[in-house]
């Protein structure tokens, strides 16, 4: 732990070294211009390896490596300085780490991919023209089959894009999508102070990078991280591997090493859920060297019994076969389990924060209240209402696509639970890929019922799937 302080200390010396800066900022968006074409053409033009699936991005944190151990010591070498501070760096992977989760398997890739969808793909088999089309409105679909034609199949020779049929749809979701970033970032101010220095987690993705920008003697060529001897035998030997790996790929003469087998599936007995064990993963090695090790011993406990208990209930006939969605996971008895788990989660958070909650808003309400929020990035009071207009909106723009206000409601509810829980599960443990095992859309039609929902209800809430990123938000 006192290594853990001496490592926010110099972060939080360095942020006040320089701030950020506008080379940092511009920087930082440069960067996340290009991860998202990398890793949109990674998913969509070469159909390789999903880049942006992890909560700290493999992309960025490739390009980050490259500035620190490549762009800062050659300023070193040339000008007898590094060219990027430490805070600069700060803020450089901070931006990152939000514009970096957009493309693809993020949010655009479910947006784009849901909204064009209805019109293109229904046929009389399915009665999607009967079902969902009296309820789309073209403000929030392209209605234009000709337009998504286009769109699906390519254009023809000298036709220019049909820029009209998209521009007033993906407005209205980007209006969607700001209000949930403005509600997102409200609650980050909000118990910002109560995980960072009342009950001090230890953030463990963010130790990362902040190893990573320590620069020690100026004298030396690389930043600390790279100084000892192990961790070069760390770096090169699992290099070499990956790239005598990639290699074999593009030219099958070269044989597959096998040293970084697939996923095997394991079962304990016929009733037991098979898991998947992959014997060697050093992204995740890597990383759970930062995570608190009860925590680490905690993930895998409980997913063992959670194998166990799914062969009991399997053996006694007690099973639900399948989720009623394929972002849910199997078995639905297990997964609402595990959901009810990360409610109680959030839940108790929000008990034990109830002291802090309290003065938040008291000082949201009086300016005068003592508790101090200057350190905060948003002052309380304007965090408490950036919450309010921001929910208040989604809980407008469902509705007016056609969510009636019930299902609205406890679809939020369940997204809360989902942001919340997950936020407060990577900043304690660190786990690299995290998600709910229950959608937000799931929990609403299992919760309610849909024979209770209009088609319009159940038409918003399809819709709604355009912003599942995988849940995790």
């Amino acid at each position: 732990m006192a290594e853990r302080a001496h490592i926010y200390e110099v972060a939080t010396d360095a942020v006040f070294e320089r701030g950020v800066t506008f080379r940092s900022v511009a920087t930082g968006l440069s960067i996340v211009v290009f991860v998202n074409v990398w890793v949109t053409y990674a998913e969509t033009v070469v159909h390789a390896s999903r880049l942006n699936l992890s909560v700290l991005q493999l992309a960025l944190l490739a390009v980050f490596l490259v500035l620190v151990a490549g762009v800062n010591p050659i300023g070193k070498w040339l000008f007898g300085r590094a060219i990027f501070y430490p805070s600069e760096l700060l803020a450089i992977v901070a931006i990152g780490l939000v514009g970096c989760a957009v493309p693809a398997s993020g949010v655009t890739g479910f947006l784009i991919g849901v909204i064009s969808s209805p019109f293109y793909f229904a046929t009389p088999e399915n009665g999607w023209a009967e079902f969902y089309h009296p309820n789309l409105h073209a403000w929030i679909v392209p209605t234009n089959t000709e337009a998504l034609r286009m769109f699906f199949e390519g254009l023809p020779p000298g036709v220019p894009f049909p820029w009209s049929v998209w521009l007033i749809p993906l407005a209205w979701w980007t209006s969607l999508i700001a209000a949930t970033f403005a509600v997102s970032a409200s609650i980050m101010v909000i118990f910002r102070k109560q995980w960072a220095d009342n009950e001090k987690l230890v953030y463990p993705l963010v130790a990362v990078p902040i190893e990573m920008i320590e620069q020690g003697d100026e004298q030396r060529f690389f930043p600390n991280f790279m100084q000892g001897k192990m961790f070069w035998v760390g770096a090169i030997i699992p290099f070499l591997l990956f790239a005598w790996m990639t290699l074999s790929w593009a030219y099958p003469v070269l044989p597959d090493l096998g040293i970084f087998p697939h996923a095997g599936k394991f079962t304990i007995s016929r009733y037991a859920p098979g898991f998947y064990v992959e014997p060697l993963n050093l992204f995740t090695i890597g990383i759970a060297y930062f995570a608190n090790t009860e925590v680490l011993f905690s993930i895998w406990f409980f997913f063992l019994l959670h194998v166990v208990e799914g062969g009991i209930f399997n053996r006694l006939g007690y099973q639900i076969e399948q989720s009623i969605d394929s972002f849910s996971a199997d078995p639905p008895t297990e997964a609402y389990q595990c959901f009810g788990a990360l409610a109680f989660l959030v839940v108790w958070r929000l008990w034990v924060a109830r002291h802090h909650l309290r003065d938040v808003f008291l000082k949201a309400l009086n300016n005068d209240h003592p508790v101090d929020d200057s350190q905060e990035v948003l002052s309380y009071r304007t965090a408490v209402i950036t919450l309010f207009l921001g929910l208040a909106y989604a809980i407008f723009w469902l509705n007016q696509v056609g969510m009636d206000f019930v299902t609205t409601l406890v679809f939020l509810f369940a997204v809360g639970v989902i942001y919340i829980g997950i936020a407060r599960i990577v900043c304690e443990a660190g786990v690299v890929y995290s998600g709910a095992t229950i959608t937000p859309q799931a929990f609403v039609m299992d919760m309610r019922g849909t024979s209770v929902m209009s088609n319009a209800t159940l038409t918003a809430l399809a819709l709604s799937y355009s912003l599942i990123d995988y849940m995790r938000g």
